[in-house]
């Protein structure tokens, strides 16, 4: 495998270092939303519940004003008020059941029976309030005090339930986010580690030791060190073509030395034999 090769394939693994820590961004993201969608809807049944308990309890004041009322007059300004209260508690009840979990039907089935009665008996109150018949309004509301006392009762008990279940939702929620920030934490270090080791190993071992190697093998080489051993070149990648090179450089580095050692004394004992000449 080339160096070059190598270097790829190290780019290649942080790139898939990146597409987990995407694609763990993207499930982090979905399962995050589902939770905020989770945690609008328990604040919205909550809030939706604690304001129809709220409008109930208008309505009951307004409904005592009524009682209390001592003209006609001043009973048809509560019973306005009244009627405006009495028209938003459909649209409530319409909504609630919208965001109310399935597990809570029957408990809303038996609140909606419940608001049905009531709206029926406070429409007929505003109805003999407005005609200033203020003693048959009075004795119509007083004896389904129990029976409205029974209703709040039950819209504050599943009020009490969704804000349990928001509380719940919140805090699962905060260990959501704690968990996915130590994932991402851990997720990085791991990651980071993991490339740093790779890379210092990768230029270690196949780049900065042959390449020192190498170095010094043509210095000894150049210094006409011909006996020092060659590592053996293994695989076939530029570092073993070099080696190569070398071994094929020194080779014929020793064997120009030893031709021209040759040459050298061939012509020292020329020059002897035409002094040996000269001189006899």
């Amino acid at each position: 495998m080339t160096i070059r090769l190598r270097i790829l394939t190290l780019i290649g693994a942080i790139a898939l270092i990146a597409v987990a820590v995407t694609a763990l961004s993207l499930v982090t993201l979905r399962d995050y939303d589902r939770m905020m969608d989770d945690y609008g809807r328990a604040y919205e049944h909550a809030f939706v519940g604690e304001k129809l308990n709220n409008t109930v309890s208008k309505v009951v004041m307004d409904s005592r004003g009524i009682y209390l009322s001592a003209n006609p007059a001043e009973a048809n300004e509560f019973a306005s008020q009244l009627a405006a209260e009495l028209d938003a508690m459909p649209a409530l009840l319409q909504r609630w059941n919208e965001v109310l979990p399935e597990e809570h039907d029957a408990e809303f089935r038996q609140i909606d029976v419940a608001a049905t009665r009531f709206l029926h008996i406070r429409r007929e109150l505003v109805q003999l309030a407005r005609e200033g018949r203020i003693a048959e309004a009075r004795a119509l509301g007083v004896p389904s005090r129990s029976d409205r006392i029974a209703f709040q009762q039950n819209i504050a008990s599943l009020v009490d339930k969704a804000r349990a279940e928001l509380d719940i939702v919140k805090r699962q929620a905060d260990q959501f986010q704690q968990r996915r920030t130590s994932d991402f934490l851990i997720t990085a270090v791991v990651s980071i580690l993991i490339v740093l080791g790779a890379a210092i190993w990768l230029v270690s071992h196949f780049i900065t030791t042959p390449l020192q190697n190498i170095a010094n093998a043509i210095v000894r080489t150049s210094h006409g060190d011909y006996d020092a051993p060659l590592n053996e070149p293994v695989g076939d990648d530029e570092v073993a073509r070099v080696w190569r090179a070398i071994y094929v450089l020194r080779e014929k580095s020793k064997e120009a030395e030893r031709l021209a050692a040759e040459q050298a004394e061939a012509n020292r004992l020329k020059e002897m034999e035409l002094r040996q000449i000269m001189l006899d």
